[in-house]
Parts: structure tokens; C-alpha cells; sequence
């Protein structure tokens, strides 16, 4: 417990000081967004071009691993999609929208440096990975179905514009597809490129740790505890046990670094964007309501995760 203690604690802590600084108004919400913009379009695409560099292409396009995350990001999505409209009897639309907040995580803010303190640098192949499912994926599965459960149809070609363009514009996806270039032509960064690089990825995980803090100051739940209940325990449960179950399935024989990266990366709460998607149907509070739970209750769930996966698939 002690060893599960030193890896999650730092993390919790960096996450009090944000949290304490915006209370305390040492940091404003305009500064929390700007470093928050700032992680994600200095420090995360470098981090991720460093670890491309660093491991060979077929590492990095690990099938394994986006079978067992993505199959288990797909099916938390569809269960609780289903739960919601069935179960809860909410609109099509609504329960798409949960279906997202329980299959897209918070992989660079708080997965990344979990899972790094774990499997080391294999855990940016992981995160960058994520980024591919939850942006070609579920995202844009998600809002084309909420789209249409909302009788708007008729605007798909335009969410879909949307979405492509949105992908092209992401620093993230641009990072990714810097890595793949660099490891499958070969080059070599010149060094002072590369330590540029280098320090600049180190700040990512510090730095985004303080952001998610800092942002979770003034959220309240406001009487919603019905509706998040559903997102929050499928986020935290249900789609970490689904990425177990997708590695027992399709990849039984995958390496124990990406097992334990899928399980643990879906074990996190959601992308901390989560309720700016869901704002546009009128869920935005829900959404936002959900985060704060879930990264509230990640303090305790994250040490169990952990936990279960060193006891499932040591590392020699």
C-alpha cells in the first residue's frame, strides 16, 4: 500500500495546490485556462514527438493496445448510452452524451502521470494512443449520435466538417503525426532540438496536474446527483472493467506495460473538455458536475486500479 501511496499521492497533491491556489485567487480562471492552453499546445505534443523518437514504429502502433483501450472505450460508451435511454429513460441525446463522459478519459492530466510512474515512457505511447480513439472514435461517434437524437440531422455533414476540422487543428493529433514522422523516416533531432523538447515535456505532467485543481474550484452539484451518479460510476468502474475484459478477449497475449496502461488510463476520470461538448445540449452543468465527482472520488479508486493490475499482470 505504501508503494501504490507513493506513486498516486504526489499526484493528488500537485492537484490540492492548484485547487488551493485558485481558491485562495493566487490564480485567477483566465490563468487557470491559459496554462491550461499552454500544457496543451507546447508540452504535450512535445512530450508525445520525444516518445515517438525514442521507440521503434511498431511499438508505437501498438494493435494491441488500441484493440484493448478502444474495445473497452466502445463498450463502456454503448452500455451506458443504453442505461441512460432504457434504464433512466432519458432522450437519445442525453444518454449519448453520458455515453461520452464514460469513454473518454483524462489521459493527459492525470492518466499520463499515473501511468508513466508505472511502465515509464511507454506510458506517452499509451496516452497518444488514446488520443487517436477517443478523436477518431468515440468523439465523433458520440456527437453524430447526439446529433441525431436531437432531430438534427440534417446538420450531420456539418458536425462532421467539424470534427475533421477540429482534428486537423489539434495540437495533439498534430504532435502525433510529427512522431510517426520523425520514427518512420529516421531522422535524428539535433540535439539542442531535442533538449528543448525535452524540458519542455517534463513540465506536462506538473503543470497539468495544477491546472485540473485549479479548475475544479466553484463546481457544484446542484441537486444532480441522479443523472452524474450513472457517468461517474461507469467512468471509474465500468469502463476499466470493460478494458480488462476486451484484453481477456481479443488480446489475451498483449505485454503487461500495455495491459496495465489500457486498465489504468480507463480507470482515470474523464477529459477534463467533457462538458464543453456536452454544452451544446444543454448539459453542460451535468457534465461539469460529473468531473468533479469523479476526480474527487479518483483519490480512492486510482490506489485500487493500481493495485489490480500490479496483482493481474506483474511487471518483472
Amino acid at each position: 500500500m505504501t508503494n501504490i501511496l507513493s506513486i498516486t499521492l504526489p499526484i493528488f497533491l500537485l492537484i490540492g495546490v492548484g485547487y488551493l491556489a485558485a481558491y485562495f485567487r493566487l490564480v485567477s480562471p483566465t490563468d487557470i485556462a491559459s496554462i491550461g492552453r499552454f500544457v496543451l499546445y507546447f508540452p504535450m505534443p512535445a512530450l508525445i514527438i520525444v516518445a515517438f523518437q525514442s521507440h521503434p514504429i511498431g511499438q508505437i502502433l501498438n494493435w494491441s493496445y488500441l484493440i484493448a483501450y478502444g474495445g473497452g472505450s466502445i463498450a463502456s460508451f454503448w452500455l451506458t448510452t443504453l442505461c441512460g435511454r432504457y434504464v433512466l429513460k432519458k432522450d437519445f441525446s442525453t444518454s449519448a452524451i453520458y455515453g461520452m463522459g464514460t469513454s473518454v478519459s483524462n489521459s493527459a492530466y492525470i492518466g499520463y502521470p499515473v501511468v508513466s510512474a508505472i511502465i515509464g515512457p511507454l506510458g506517452a505511447i499509451c496516452m497518444a494512443l488514446n488520443f487517436l480513439v477517443e478523436n477518431i472514435i468515440i468523439i465523433p461517434m458520440s456527437l453524430m449520435l447526439a446529433d441525431a437524437g436531437s432531430e438534427k440531422s440534417a446538420r450531420l455533414s456539418g458536425i462532421i466538417r467539424q470534427i475533421l476540422s477540429r482534428l486537423i487543428q489539434n495540437p495533439i493529433i498534430i504532435g502525433i503525426v510529427l512522431g510517426l514522422a520523425i520514427s518512420l523516416s529516421g531522422v535524428v533531432l539535433p540535439g539542442p532540438v531535442e533538449k528543448a523538447l525535452t524540458l519542455l515535456s517534463a513540465v506536462a505532467s506538473p503543470t497539468a496536474l495544477f491546472v485540473i485543481g485549479g479548475s475544479l474550484v466553484g463546481l457544484r452539484l446542484k441537486g444532480m446527483r441522479g443523472d452524474i451518479s450513472l457517468v461517474f460510476i461507469f467512468k471509474l468502474v465500468v469502463h476499466p472493467l470493460m478494458a480488462f475484459v476486451s484484453i481477456m478477449v481479443f488480446v489475451p497475449t498483449i505485454e503487461p506495460e500495455f495491459a496495465i496502461g489500457a486498465i489504468l488510463f480507463a480507470s482515470v476520470p474523464m477529459m477534463s473538455i467533457y462538458p464543453i461538448f456536452a454544452e451544446a445540449y444543454q448539459l453542460g452543468q451535468r457534465a461539469a458536475a460529473a468531473v468533479f465527482v469523479a476526480t474527487m472520488l479518483s483519490f480512492f479508486t486510482i490506489p485500487v486500479a493500481v493495485t489490480m493490475v500490479h496483482a493481474l499482470f506483474p511487471l518483472g
